[in-house]
């Protein structure tokens, strides 16, 4: 059987230390291993550039800190410098080759939100819709804080990733987990008060944090509130199927890009 394997995608020194303690979390939690990748485009035989410049030198320099990281951790890791012309394309070369339980990728917050952001969408869009396994993508704020997560629940669906990365943070960071379903009526809010509960224990998450059930007509901006007073928020989307749509949809978009503490993005692929 092979291991949980999860491969993340290095691309930015500002998040990579982020991204290694997440992966190395979920891989001490679930025996799993890490593979590191680094997308570098073909050669294109313009040899003027200086070895501090050259991309190939600048993947070798990522891969090596995070396999230090990893090994800080205890866990196994494997690095890999992927050729394609396309970032997301390469990211998928190697989860298929490693037969990839999960993809992790993750971007910080940017002065510029312009161009730079528009190019990261565009690379995001495209691996949530030919990612070859589950995709978790990371927008981080401050430091690697997890001492109080929120985990908002809609359907059993955005259980399936999002269950790996709770009992990560719950059993390896100490993270005080708090699950929240939002319903438009008090009715509502008790007829689905049993259901959330079967879900939670259906992801085998039951016993990692407290669950709340309230009312509330505008969900989407109650989460967006709610995140003020937590380290790490895990909004979880429907699969994607094939029909490619814009990144994670709307709804999930807007919480995690006003969101006021980092955010994890998950979107489940259904087998088959």
């Amino acid at each position: 059987m092979n291991p949980y394997t999860i491969v993340v995608g290095v691309a930015n020194p500002q998040t990579l230390s982020r991204l290694m303690h997440t992966a190395s979390l979920m891989a001490k939690q679930l025996g799993g291993r890490i593979v590191v990748a680094s997308v570098v485009p073909p050669a294109t035989g313009d040899s003027s550039d200086s070895l501090a410049t050259d991309p190939m030198t600048q993947a070798d320099q990522l891969l090596g800190e995070a396999l230090a990281t990893a090994q800080t951790y205890g866990v196994a890791c494997d690095s890999t410098i992927s050729l394609a012309r396309q970032i997301h394309e390469g990211i998928v070369d190697v989860a298929v080759a490693h037969q990839a339980k999960v993809i992790l990728v993750g971007f910080s917050e940017r002065q510029d939100q312009s161009l730079q952001q528009q190019d990261y969408d565009r690379i995001i869009d495209a691996l949530a819709a030919h990612s070859p396994c589950h995709l978790l993508v990371a927008k981080f704020r401050d430091g690697k804080r997890f001492n109080k997560v929120l985990v908002p629940v809609a359907s059993e669906l955005n259980l399936r990733l999002t269950s790996d990365i709770v009992t990560a943070l719950h059993h390896q960071a100490g993270a005080s987990i708090d699950f929240i379903h939002f319903a438009p009526t008090a009715q509502e809010a008790e007829d689905s008060s049993p259901e959330l509960g079967h879900w939670l224990e259906a992801a085998g998450v039951a016993d990692c944090g407290t669950v709340t059930v309230d009312v509330n007509p505008e969900p989407t901006e109650a989460i967006v509130e709610a995140s003020r007073n937590y380290d790490a928020l895990i909004v979880g989307t429907p699969p994607l199927h094939a029909l490619r749509r814009r990144l994670f949809g709307s709804v999930a978009e807007h919480i995690v890009n006003h969101a006021a503490c980092t955010a994890y993005l998950v979107r489940s692929r259904e087998s088959g």
